[in-house]
Formats: C-alpha cells, structure tokens, sequence
C-alpha cells in the first residue's frame, strides 16, 4: 500500500476504566461517578485505500496524557462518517460521551457505533466476549489475567477503599494495556467471523439508542420514602416473627424449617408456593400458619424495583440504560435495572401514594410501594405521557400466520377474542355470550363469565401447542377451571429427577380431565394454527435434515433455510431468526420419527448449551419476533414523522413518548392513527391502537 492514499473508515476500540459506582447500574450512571476515569483506550483504525482495497491496523494504546492525539481521537468519534465498532458499545459510547466533557443526557450520536455483541445476538450468539468467541471458535481469545487486573485498577480496594495507581503497579498495568489491546483483537475476530448486521437492525438499534440516551424522569422522593418505610415494616415484622418463634434468625431457611418440624408440620421448602400450600392446609397448626404468613409479609421484595430505579437515576433525575436492544433469541428487547417488561400491574391509589411520599404508610408501606412503581416515572414538567399499545398484537398476528379464519374475522369486526374464542370452542353462539355478559355485568361467578374466562385463558395458553401444563401456568385455577391433581403431581416429578417428560411420567396417576378437554377443544376449534405448528416442526427437519428451505403457513409469510450448520427462520419482515447448530434426532426404536429438535443457544449459566425446540415453540417465537417487528416499525414511523414528542420507554408492545401538554391530542390522535396501517410487510394484518394521555406512567 505504500504511496497510495487511504482515509479512516473505522475504529475498533475497547477502554479499561474505574469508577466508585457499580457498572452493574449501567454506563450512564458509572460514568457520572465524580471518582470515575479512563484508564485505558486501545484502538485499532480501519482504513480504505484508492484501490479499493481495506486495511485493518494493529491495536494500540491512546497516549491519555497527551492532549493533542485526546483531541484527535475525539473529532475521530465524533465524525458520523468514520464507524466505530466495539463489543457492548453503549458502554464505549456513553463512558467515551463524558470522558469528552459532555454533560450529564448528551452522548456520542449512536448512528456510527457498531455494536459486535449485538451483531452476535442478530446471529444467534450470546453471551459475554469469552462466550461469544469460545462459541464461534474464535481464533483470538479474552486474556485470562483480565478479571484479575479488572479487580486490581478498576475497582476501590476493599480493605482501604482506595483504588490502586498505575504508577503503583507498572509492571501489572503494563499487562493491563496489553488485555485491552487483546480485547481489541478478539472484537475484530469475534465480528469477521459473523455475517454484518443488516442495515435496517443497525437503524433500530441507533433509535433504541437514543431512547435508552433520552430516559424517562423519575421521583426521587417517592422511591426512597418507599424503599425506607418497607424497610421499617420488614424490620417490626421480624421482630414479631421472633417472638413467635423464638428464632435469632428466622430468615435462616434452617432455622425456620426445623422450627415448623418441631410444631409438628413438616416442610421440604420454605419457598412462596409451599409456604402459600401450606398456609390453605386445614390441618396445619395455627401458630404455623401465623408465622409463615408473617415470613412471606417480611419476604416482600415490593422495593427492589424502587431501589433499581435509585441506583439507575442520573445526575438530572432521569433513569437511562434499563432496555437492552436484541435481549431474547426473537429480537425482544430485554430490562435492565427497573426492567420496564415486568413492572407489578397493581396502581395502589392516589391517596395511598401520597401518605407513602409524606412518610406515613405505616403497614400498608409494602403494598402501597409495590403499586407506586409505575407512579414514580413521570414526564418532565408541563408535559404528559402518550401511551399507546396495540391491541392483542401477538393474537393478531398468529391469527394472520396460520391464517386461522374465525381469528382474523374476529379482528376485523369488534375483537372479542375471549368471547369467540369460547363460543367456538363450546359451540355456544356467540351472540348468547355477549348478552349474558351484558346482564350480569361481568360479575366473574355466573356460568357466562366462567365461560369466557375459559375461553380468555385457551387463547392466552394455547396458541403455542401448549396443554394443561400451559393453562395452569396462565391461571386456570383462578379462572374457574378445575385442574385436578396436576399441582401435586407436577412437584412430585420435580423432585424426582426423572428423565421422562412430565405428561409421559406415571401417566396412570394423572387426573385433570378439564385441563385435557380444553386443550382438545381448543385445538379442534383453530386446526390452522395446529397445522402451522405442524409445518414449523416438518419445515426444521426439511432444513436440518436435507438442507432444503421451506415455507411455512397459507400465505408463505415465513421460510425455514439452512445456512450452512444452523438453520434460520426468515420472517415476514425479511429479518431472521438463527438456531445455531439446528439438529432433529430420530426416536431410538423408530428411525422414521422425529424425537427430538435441537439447537445450541445460551444457557442459564455461563457458554452454549443444547436447547430443545418444537413447532409450538417456534410458532411462538415466530409470532414473537413478528410483533417485535410491528412495533419496531411503528417507532421508525414515529421517528419520522418528526412529532412534538419522544420516545423514552417502549414495552413489548408499548410506546410511551413524553409531549408537551398542548400537543398531546394531537401526538396521540396521530399515533393511534399510525398503528392501524400494517408494515408494507404484512398485508392483510389487522391492527388496532389503544391509547391515553398520562400525567404518570400507568396501565
């Protein structure tokens, strides 16, 4: 390449850094620590040649001390043109943000950061560098010394509180310099051996950016009222439960089950469900009883979401960083911090609110504080919130896969689900229903409401090949359906340890003929999304087996491919699913059946794992990854329509966007308008938007 003339493309980088606050708490908040600094940057440039041609740098260490290669870098990661590419780049990016000077909400622009981590995931791989590059066999590896020095600069010590200097230790941070430049080399190798992420997901994921950057405002006062007056109320709990007792430590599990077995009612687990099992026994001793309800009172956890809020909130009192962009195998965003996914659904009352913030909950200080979660983000001053969700997304959309007419037909008319959903099942019509609701008034005990609660929770739980397992799981108890002695029958094969699937496990003792009957009934009444968990199963054999594609559902929507060892669900929306490693396995004693379909995947610990699947779990993934598409479209749309507004949370299938109070009929008409105009993508998709306007964010 010599005498030609090259300009930088690209910048691989990787920084060790330190910081008094916890990086478990995010980017956003490490990085405003008063005590927090860049250590270490390495780099490696990329860059183009006249001919045509690409050159790709050996990684170096930044001179920090020099301002002017400081300065240089800076314009280098400030210039859109120029691609900067790291593993968990919103961490490069936001530590990098202040490490220029800028203030607490402004960052690097997301649109020229290349995130490798993501690029993994959008492949099917996940996990930490180490994982990813152990998956993918990488030939560059994680330094193994890296936790060690991590622990040694990056961290106070534990015994004096203060950190350790690289002038303290030359010789270990000169080893510290190389693991950060080896790390720079594992990112290029970890990202060369994966297909790029496609343009329109590095579009989505520079928008999540910018919604995790904009973050959502949050009261301070409420969150740590309701942190200290549960705490108050655990501590005289406590104190009540060892005087009856007579515990030192009744959160001892030891010691409490030793305790119970004295009184003359042994138990196995002091878990919630054996405790709540326990306390409906009409034989358990009252003073047992007494002491396990006064446990699980103590045992709320009603803060933890309070507290993850505290620990997340910036500088400027909006909480930043709590959605991860391509957190689940679909393309699901995942939480991080007050995790938005799964905020407790209960809104305690105005009044109860305000006795929490003044400090005078008293005994209600759990429940109050658990309801007060979603209360405690609020809009900036004179704005409100517009939240908008569609309706029954992912029944809407598996209804159009599988081309379930009665389904689609409800969709398009007034999207009674739960009440066609029983009619068709039971063969009551449906007209009958509606009228039966509307004289009693949903009274939730007449034989009308019972009806529809059955047919709400089949729609909930079985649209994905589920059986009584499935519909127990969504609530069949508490729907009115007896689900006969399936509880019980299904700890004892937990404790078991048997290699038998649960329904193929000492099948003469199962006894739940209603959980049966449902599920019997409900596949009768949709046998086209049965038949769709069908062609997902046969279309995976098709692939792994013979390496040829396959269309799966009436209209062709989705197309199961091999891609060299792993096979990949092309969706509707052109984007894929990748199952790494996809295999089908034969029965052992019937070569022509097909006893099981596998993948390699992350597992609950640390590397890859084999996973099973099934056409039900990939109808459902599926689906899954559809609906993540709708949403993600109705955002870009949103993006550019250039409304009074921003998004600064999205859930599933929910935009929250902060607008100013005399745009908020407006943002909110025009946004509902939008969700009702399917993806060019999805012809033939009915949605429906449901929305308000919030002065605190709520369901």
């Amino acid at each position: 390449m010599t005498g030609t003339s090259s300009k930088i493309t690209g910048i691989r980088i990787d920084i060790e850094t330190r910081s008094r606050a916890s990086v478990k708490h995010g980017a956003y908040v490490y990085s405003e620590c008063p005590d927090f600094r860049v250590l270490l940057l390495a780099y490696s440039v990329e860059r183009s040649h006249e001919d045509g041609s690409r050159t790709i740098g050996a990684p170096r260490l930044l001179d920090l001390r020099d301002p002017k290669r400081v300065r240089s870098f800076q314009k280098l990661l400030a210039d859109n043109s120029i691609r900067k590419y790291a593993f968990n780049a919103n961490f490069e990016r936001v530590c990098l943000s202040r490490w220029a000077g800028m203030p607490t909400g402004t960052y690097y622009d997301p649109a020229s950061w290349y995130c490798t981590a993501i690029q993994a995931n959008v492949n099917g791989v996940f996990g930490d560098l180490s994982e990813v590059a152990q998956a993918l066999r990488s030939p560059m590896r994680k330094d193994v010394h890296g936790k060690r020095l991590i622990n040694l600069f990056s961290v106070p010590n534990p015994e004096t509180g203060s950190f350790t200097e690289p002038e303290q230790e030359p010789e270990q941070f000169a080893m510290f310099g190389d693991y950060c430049k080896q790390d720079v080399l594992t990112e290029a190798a970890v990202s060369a051996l994966l297909p790029e992420t496609p343009a329109d997901l590095q579009e989505r994921y520079a928008m999540d950016q910018r919604i995790n950057d904009t973050g959502i405002r949050h009261r301070k006062k409420l969150a740590t009222q309701a942190v200290r007056q549960v705490e108050v109320e655990k501590d005289r709990l406590m104190a009540v439960l060892r005087d009856l007792t007579g515990l030192d430590n009744p959160n001892s599990t030891q010691q409490m089950q030793r305790w119970v077995a004295e009184q003359g009612y042994p138990m196995d687990s002091m878990g919630k469900e054996s405790r709540a099992e326990a306390v409906a026994d009409p034989d358990i001793p009252p003073v047992v009883a007494q002491a396990l309800e006064l446990k699980g009172a103590a045992s709320l956890s009603s803060v933890a979401k309070h507290q993850a809020a505290l620990n997340t909130r910036s500088r400027d009192g909006r909480i930043r960083g709590s959605l991860q962009f391509y957190g689940a195998h679909t393309g699901r965003e995942a939480g991080r911090g007050i995790q938005p996914q799964n905020l407790p659904r209960y809104q305690a009352p105005a009044e109860d609110i305000k006795l929490l913030v003044s400090g005078n909950a008293g005994q209600d200080a759990p429940r109050i504080a658990k309801g007060s979660v979603r209360a405690s983000l609020i809009p900036a001053k004179d704005h409100v919130f517009v939240v908008t969700d569609y309706n029954s997304i992912e029944a809407r959309v598996l209804g159009w896969l599988a081309g379930e007419d009665w389904v689609n037909e409800v969709f398009r008319t007034d999207g009674k689900l739960y009440e066609t959903t029983a009619s068709t099942m039971f063969s009551v019509p449906k007209q009958d229903i509606l009228d039966g609701l509307a004289k009693c008034g949903k009274c939730e005990s007449c034989e009308w409401c019972k009806t529809r609660s059955k047919g709400k929770t089949s729609a909930l739980a079985l649209g994905y090949a589920g059986g009584a397992g499935a519909l127990v799981t969504m609530g069949a108890e508490a729907s009115g359906i007896d689900i006969g002695n399936y509880n019980i029958l299904h700890r004892e094969w937990e404790k078991s340890g048997s290699a038998a699937k649960f329904h193929e496990w000492q099948t003469d003792r199962h006894d739940y003929p209603e959980l049966i009957k449902l599920r019997d009934l409900y596949r009768d009444a949709s046998p086209r999304t049965v038949s769709f968990w069908k062609q997902c199963a046969l279309a995976w054999d098709r692939a792994a087996l013979k390496g040829r594609p396959a269309h799966i559902g009436p209209q062709a929507h989705t197309l199961m491919v091999r891609d060299g060892k792993h096979n990949r669900i092309i969706l509707p929306s052109g984007r894929s699913i990748w199952y790494r490693f996809a295999r089908s396995l034969a029965h052992k004693d019937n070569p022509d059946r097909i006893d099981r379909r596998i993948y390699t995947g992350k597992g609950a610990g640390r590397g890859q794992t084999r996973i099973d699947t099934h056409g039900g779990k990939l109808t459902e993934n599926i689906t899954q990854a559809a609906s993540v598409d709708v949403l993600f479209d109705l955002m870009a749309r949103l993006v550019a329509a250039d409304l009074p507004a921003k998004i600064v949370l999205h859930v599933h299938d929910e935009v929250v966007q902060e607008v100013h109070e005399r745009h908020a009929e407006d943002v909110l008409a025009e946004t509902l308008s939008m969700m009702s105009v399917e993806p060019e993508w999805a012809g033939g998709l009915t949605l429906r938007g449901e929305g308000k306007i919030m002065e605190q964010y709520g369901k």
